[in-house]
């Protein structure tokens, strides 16, 4: 399914698509259908006691009925007032149940996907498609049917009164109606094309706003306000644009509804005046016949503009189906395996690798790490370190050639245990709002209160947590209120807490003080040798204290071996990676 094809998927398909979120709610829907019907007739009583009252007490002078119909009409009322009541309670609630479905399988759908699945989606878009285009979609099998079986069912019912009162009125009344609906068809088609046009230029605004706003420091620093503020004019006055072109098309339905009701609403004053002096017309039926016909036009605007509204719908409800049509790079295997006693092994065999569309990143690469084994990996930028860390993880696939975990593909396992296997850590940290404690127990949400502390300590992440406060200590959005070495601390005793064989840290120290980094280091050589260790490293001091090293350059392994042994030999690409630092630290020596 294609999300930009405009036209397609059709409104039909897509009503099916949603319609079982609906169905869930198929009690409070059709208790709302019940109170649909009722009201009408509800109406339709009132306005049939103010014809009694009018020609029969008013003009005929039987007071004695007076009491009668007074009654019939506020029992009318008060039904009238009961069903709209109830309507708002029970709808209200079956579409905020709907909503909320249809946004947590959203939600789901959208963190289950590989992280490279979402590539071509911003995070703007995404929570647009959240935020919005779930309500739209909800509009489609909800709100929008009912609104239109409401005024269905009331024109019908009015329609019906209308020929009861008087068929020569009714007539002239309903001419309007074919013409309504010929000028709306006209337009409607016109009315998604620019709605959809206009929610995704809207997605576009929130995903700019988003970055930049993230981005804030970046933007002082460079005095690019100015240049910033032009480029979200720019989107925003394209989503006024959309916008206006929508309400324009919107409008001219209106103008000629309104136009069409005006002309018909003329013709019936005239004709009732006539009939009246005819005799084959009360005064009481020509007030009656006006107030029905005002109560029938209504519902005639209101399914006037439904076919907007529901190209609208329509196109909210296709980019939240596209977004669910969207599969992820990574699935996992319908009979999915398991590691019974974890070992820590790791192996890459002949692997070949490419990012979706690109060249490739790994060619025929194979390497084996043993259980307890420190490998760390170096390369300039673009050699394939961090592909080798997303592959391990199944973040992607490799394209020929497997990724291996205690000899078993990372394919054929099920995601918990390929998660059970490897903890990560990353050059950011990504830390969550809340306190130091949760964030750590994120990667170990059973763990007890002493291994969160015992990880927390080993990550030196006591050091600054007992200033603070301890681990209760709150961190605020993305740990603003911690530096970039406390952000990376946690996020090592998060891996450590997690307690997979094998820990993976991609570039974990890149951001971080000497003094944050020998803090890191020395945590991790308290796991080392318990548990696999493999590092993308880019400092010398983190090379020195693996068991082995591996060089990569164009997605191959050029050198391995010992630290020591790579870094003496005169021509080894090891040494020249190093080589500043190496003379930085002779020099200090």
């Amino acid at each position: 399914m294609s999300s930009g094809s405009l036209g397609s998927p059709s409104i039909r398909s897509l009503f099916f698509r949603f319609l079982p979120y609906a169905a869930a709610e198929k009690r409070g829907v059709a208790v709302s259908v019940a109170l649909v019907l009722a009201e009408p007739l509800a109406v339709t009583l009132l306005m049939w006691s103010f014809k009694r009252l009018i020609d029969d007490v008013l003009v005929a002078g039987r007071t004695d009925l007076l009491t009668g119909v007074c009654a019939i009409y506020l029992l009318a009322a008060m039904a009238k007032i009961a069903i709209d009541y109830f309507m708002l309670r029970v709808e209200t609630n079956v579409l905020e149940s709907i909503n909320l479905a249809l946004r947590s399988d959203l939600y789901g759908h959208a963190l289950s996907l590989s992280p490279g699945s979402l590539e071509s989606h911003a995070p703007g878009d995404v929570l647009t498609r959240l935020q919005t285009d779930t309500t739209r979609a909800e509009f489609l099998i909800f709100s929008g049917p009912m609104a239109i079986l409401a005024d269905g069912v009331a024109a019908v019912v009015y329609v019906g009164f209308l020929f009861l009162l008087s068929w020569q009125l009714a007539l002239v009344a309903l001419i309007a109606l074919p013409t309504i609906g010929f000028c709306v068809s006209i337009l409607a088609r016109h009315v998604r094309k620019a709605a959809y046009l206009s929610r995704t230029a809207n997605s576009q605004w929130m995903s700019l706003a988003e970055e930049r706003l993230e981005a804030s420091q970046i933007v002082h620093a460079f005095d690019a306000l100015r240049r910033e503020l032009a480029a979200f004019q720019i989107r925003c006055g394209k989503v006024r644009h959309l916008e206006v072109t929508a309400q324009v098309l919107q409008a001219r339905q209106s103008a000629v509804v309104e136009a069409v009701l005006a002309i018909a609403g003329f013709a019936v004053f005239g004709l009732g005046a006539r009939l009246i002096s005819q005799g084959s017309l009360t005064v009481g039926g020509l007030v009656a016949f006006v107030g029905a016909a005002n109560s029938l036009f209504a519902p005639v605007r209101a399914l006037a503009k439904s076919a907007g509204r529901i190209q609208y719908a329509a196109a909210g409800a296709e980019r939240v189906a596209a977004l669910l049509d969207r599969r992820s790079l990574v699935a996992e295997p319908a009979a999915p395996l398991s590691i019974q006693n974890p070992q820590g092994r790791a192996e890459y065999r002949d692997v070949h690798f490419s990012y979706p569309g690109g060249d490739e990143v790994l060619r025929g690469l194979s390497i084996i790490i043993e259980p307890g084994e420190t490998v760390a990996v170096v390369g300039a930028s673009g050699s394939g370190k961090t592909s080798l860390v997303r592959l391990l993880l199944r973040q992607y696939d490799c394209n020929a050639g497997a990724v291996l975990l205690d000899g078993i593909d990372v394919k054929a396992l099920s995601f918990s245990a390929l998660h059970d296997m490897v903890s990560p850590v990353f050059q950011d940290a990504q830390i969550l709002n809340g306190t130091i404690e949760k964030n750590i127990r994120y990667g170990a949400p059973q763990a007890k209160q002493s291994e969160i502390a015992q990880a927390a300590k080993a990550a030196a992440v006591d050091i600054f947590a007992d200033a603070k406060g301890r681990l209760a200590t709150p961190v605020g959005p993305r740990g603003s209120r911690l530096s970039g070495g406390q952000r990376q601390r946690i996020g090592v005793a998060r891996a450590i807490a997690h307690g997979a064989p094998i820990l993976v840290l991609d570039e974990a120290t890149a951001g971080v003080d000497s003094q944050t980094e020998e803090l890191i280091q020395d945590a991790l050589d308290q796991v080392a040798g318990q548990r696999t260790l493999l590092i993308v490293a880019h400092r010398l001091s983190t090379v020195r204290r693996a068991n082995r090293v591996v060089v990569m350059e164009g997605g191959r392994i050029i050198e391995a071996g010992r630290p020591a042994d790579l870094l003496a030999k005169p021509n080894s690409r090891c040494r020249e990676l190093f080589a500043a630092q190496l003379v930085h630290k002779e020099a200090a020596e």
